[in-house]
């Protein structure tokens, strides 16, 4: 059944039924993590042009997310773009730009050049330790779907098959 306000009855579901992400974002304050990450970045003039860059708050937030489902970088950028729970904590319900894998991994390699990864993972820790709570990871699954190679046997191979026995290689 179709719906003009799908959007909203899903959003007032979520709330209803618990986003973990919400209370997390409500609970960890991203914007003072964000300001001692940028503290610690080199800073890039970008007067004589260049693509802008993505906020810090909004890299540290999917970094974050990295690391709590334990997503590979291609999946950060796909989860970023599917998920309306990430999207949410994200603040990009209502944007398209969403950063690329490559601008992911860039960040995380400015990050550790930078000594600044392990900030990240502190401050949260601390932050949610001071009202009780403790982060694990999970896990989502990324299934592929993957065409499985044509195995060509032979005449004898195939009559080894039919019998039920396993062909020798």
């Amino acid at each position: 059944m179709s719906s003009l306000f799908a959007h909203d009855e899903r959003e007032r579901k979520l709330n209803r039924i618990g986003d973990p992400l919400a209370a997390l974002d409500a609970t960890v304050d991203f914007q003072a993590i964000a300001a001692q990450v940028a503290a610690l970045l080199p800073q890039v003039d970008y007067t004589r042009g260049g693509r802008p860059p993505f906020s810090v708050l909004l890299m540290v937030k999917l970094l974050v997310l990295k690391q709590l489902y334990n997503l590979a970088d291609d999946q950060v950028e796909y989860q970023a773009l599917d998920r309306l729970t990430f999207q949410r904590f994200l603040g990009l319900t209502t944007s398209s730009k969403i950063p690329d894998s490559k601008t992911f991994w860039l960040f995380q390699q400015t990050l550790m050049q930078a000594g600044a990864a392990q900030v990240i993972a502190d401050a949260v820790q601390i932050q949610l330790a001071k009202v009780g709570y403790i982060a694990r990871n999970g896990q989502l699954i990324d299934a592929t779907i993957v065409r499985a190679p044509i195995q060509h046997f032979t005449k004898e191979e195939k009559e080894i098959l039919d019998r039920g026995e396993t062909p020798s290689r």
